[in-house]
């Protein structure tokens, strides 16, 4: 990952997560990733070998039994895109020749291909092409699918290299808050145990009073878990 330090990056960006994450008893994925919302209690098919269980990861507290962890449907959201390379809103962050928004769906590829394989996670993408979204668009999309959580993935850039680290912001408000600070953590966690920086869990307000970065309040405004 780049170091952080464009603030321009701002009005779009806010990793997030939202109820569960299952982590034990990874399973080998069952079909390619969907492009639409199936039914909602659809038992997924075709599991493969298991393997030894792996930590579980939850904000409610104990790991629950493989059979009965609950579905979960993740929309990764890779940050900025468009076919411009003059947009500095699409780009995203620029480090010499490299571009925030190829380094993001680089890496919500490598995601969805890793989520893909928990029996109980169904994996969705706002976007797998080089295309502009809006942040409306962008919310609106996981709306569509019944997402239980929006994962916006962006990385930063320092030009003097004295910025690192990796950060979660999440909405500041009652139960959006409580349950993306919850999986932040646990996200951060994991990050650290593999060697990066953690800069915490974090808010931020508007001059208005409101979350900060606009793809929390879109889909706080939708009621998308966060």
């Amino acid at each position: 990952m780049l170091p952080p330090s464009y603030d321009h990056i701002g009005s779009e960006s806010s990793p997030r997560w939202g109820e569960w994450i299952k982590m034990g008893d990874r399973r080998r994925p069952r079909t390619a990733p969907r492009t639409g919302p199936p039914p909602r209690g659809e038992r997924c098919r075709g599991r493969g070998p298991e393997r030894e269980p792996d930590t579980a990861l939850s904000i409610a507290g104990g790991a629950p039994e493989p059979d009965n962890a609950p579905r979960l449907r993740i929309v990764l959201d890779p940050g900025h895109g468009g076919e411009g390379l003059k947009d500095e809103q699409e780009l995203g962050a620029i480090y010499r020749d490299t571009y925030e928004k190829y380094l993001t769906l680089e890496i919500a590829e490598a995601m969805r291909e890793e989520l893909s394989q928990y029996g109980n996670v169904e994996v969705f993408m706002t976007r797998d092409t080089d295309r502009a979204l809006t942040l409306k668009e962008r919310a609106a999309y996981a709306e569509s699918v019944g997402g239980d959580l929006l994962v916006s993935l962006h990385l930063n850039a320092s030009l003097e290299h004295n910025f690192y680290g990796s950060e979660v912001f999440v909405s500041a408000f009652e139960y959006f808050h409580a349950r993306g600070a919850g999986v932040g953590e646990s996200i951060l966690k994991q990050l650290t145990d593999y060697g990066f920086v953690s800069k915490g869990v974090k808010t931020r307000l508007g001059s208005k009073g409101a979350d900060y970065y606009g793809i929390i309040r879109e889909c706080k405004s939708l009621g998308i878990r966060l």
